[in-house]
């Protein structure tokens, strides 16, 4: 199977509250859209659950994550590749 190649210059950053905002990140990762996502204001209970379901999302569409901050993490397609500094 051949990917298809995307060019994005969109970015969506998202503070999400509760997890009842976890879909809307879904749909921008099923779209190909990198999601910069702070859980920073999200009850701690509800942190873990929400980031499961994202990187869950993002490895089904062989996507990837990083944390890029204190609570702030980058989910990125597949089409979209993460490198290390180191």
């Amino acid at each position: 199977m051949r990917k298809r190649e995307v060019y994005t210059r969109e970015i969506t950053t998202c503070y999400l509250r509760s997890l009842k905002h976890t879909p809307h990140i879904a749909d921008r990762l099923k779209s190909a859209l990198p999601v910069i996502v702070n859980v920073a204001e999200m009850p701690e209970e509800e942190r873990t659950q929400a980031l499961d379901f994202i990187s869950g999302v993002a490895y089904a569409i062989d996507g990837s994550y990083d944390q890029v901050g204190d609570n702030t993490f980058l989910f990125v397609p597949g089409s979209v590749i993460l490198l290390d500094d180191d």
